[in-house]
């Protein structure tokens, strides 16, 4: 999650407890400031903040922890009161317990809120936190009697309201805009490695590009990276897209991927060979080797490969004998390594002066306009982050089509060199591109 508006955690609750409740209003103020003339109305009022130490040590995505580029994660604690006072101005405690209950059932009911939660028709977290993976976990907080009779002013007349206590978290506070962002790692090694069970223990791929003035380079990369490139080099060249699993008693396996772009239980598809010969999969006992495709054919429904970071798996199925000649199919899965999907740049029009639009080429495949993939694209030309807001000024960029961004460079024809091009998408990074200004 990440917000700069704490005021949407608290509507996300009145909207639960409101639309769960239906006969109560439910306020955001202070208890001890709601007048005596207030009936049928609830108080959920936040009072406390803390700093969440599990978050603590977030590192920026330029690589460090300058707080600045890291979130403030938060723990918003709130207690929560019935209120309902007669004509004479006196409060009627068995009609606030009858809506404090109705309270504590409610968030009860709903103690974790993400973009899925409705209650009837009615979607309960803000629609400015949906859609990012945001979510709220409500906690109940068993509080003494009297640790809660603490919590009340002693100047306040009407003396112990009868309340609950909560703990919401965990609230990202939005950082600073990473401007600058370092190179990319291209290997990283396994250490430890169980044996005598079918197990992963690397994912290969080449990382290929062309550096300005020089010759192609085709760099060895672990854990993965795949780009969505479908070329066919000359043999014994290794694609760009081509994907190659190390491990043991992989022999018979299928390919399970996991992305949280998936439909199916546990965000997870098996790649059948037989429906999806362009992966061109081959299996053996210790080396599995595929060549990723922007689509995926399950269960005859073509389905889309984004760029982005995956897990992926390998699954054997098997049939043992029962008895009374009945068989059952026993399925086992290996252990799941992580690698990425990443578009690869080709080209670019030639620069002209500062402003001037820049198109940058992408391979086909990569579907830069999917919904899925908005506000998931990053762009960097000289480290400097670009923003997305529609290429009318510099260091700015927009989503042409599929295979087009449009930028609008800081530098023009007379800043002669190399200018790194980087782009990320889903966390996936393209190879090293360079726009080339000639003198």
């Amino acid at each position: 999650m990440a917000l700069e508006d704490l005021s949407l955690v608290t509507e996300t609750l009145i909207t639960l407890l409101t639309t769960r409740i239906g006969s109560a209003t439910v306020v955001a103020q202070a208890p001890d400031q709601l007048p005596t003339s207030t009936k049928s109305t609830i108080s959920v009022y936040l009072y406390h903040a803390r700093e969440d130490a599990h978050h603590k040590n977030a590192v920026a995505r330029d690589g460090t922890s300058n707080p600045f580029h890291t979130p403030l994660a938060l723990s918003l604690f709130y207690v929560v009161t019935a209120h309902h006072y007669g004509d004479d101005d006196k409060p009627e405690p068995l009609q606030e317990q009858k809506l404090l209950g109705y309270a504590l059932k409610a968030l009860h009911d709903y103690p974790l809120v993400g973009d899925d939660t409705k209650i009837g028709a009615v979607d309960i977290l803000h629609e400015e936190l949906r859609g990012n993976d945001n979510g709220l976990q409500i906690i109940y907080r068993p509080v003494a009697p009297e640790e809660s009779a603490t919590f009340w002013n002693g100047d306040d007349q009407r003396l112990i309201r009868f309340s609950a206590f909560y703990e919401v978290r965990v609230v990202l506070m939005k950082p600073e805009p990473v401007t600058h962002i370092p190179g990319y790692v291209l290997s990283v090694g396994n250490y430890i490695l169980p044996t005598g069970v079918m197990h992963l223990a690397s994912s290969h791929s080449v990382v290929r590009f062309t550096p300005p003035g020089g010759d192609p380079i085709a760099l060895p990369a672990s854990p993965a990276r795949v780009a969505l490139e479908p070329t066919t080099p000359p043999s014994p060249e290794i694609p760009n897209n081509q994907l190659t699993l190390r491990g043991s008693r992989l022999g018979g396996g299928r390919l399970v991927l996991r992305s949280p772009l998936f439909d199916p239980p546990n965000n997870q598809v098996v790649v059948e060979p037989a429906d999806n010969s362009a992966w061109d999969i081959q299996v053996t006992s210790t080396r599995i080797t595929a060549r990723i495709q922007d689509s995926v054919n399950v269960d005859g429904v073509p389905g889309t490969i984004l760029p982005g970071i995956y897990g992926v798996s390998v699954q054997v199925s098997s049939q043992v004998d029962l008895p009374g000649g009945l068989s059952k199919t026993v399925t086992s899965r290996s252990n799941e390594l992580a690698f990425a999907v990443t578009p690869f740049v080709t080209d670019n029009d030639p620069v002209g002066v500062v402003g001037d639009p820049i198109a940058v080429e992408v391979a086909p495949g990569s579907n830069l306009t999917d919904p899925a993939l908005a506000g998931q694209i990053e762009v960097y030309v000289d480290g400097l982050a670009y923003e997305e807001s529609g290429a009318v000024a510099p260091k700015t960029f927009v989503i042409t089509d599929d295979e087009h961004i449009t930028i609008r460079p800081h530098f023009g024809s007379g800043d002669a060199g190399n200018h790194p091009f980087r782009l990320i998408v889903r966390g996936a990074e393209a190879p090293p591109y360079w726009i080339e200004v000639a003198e």
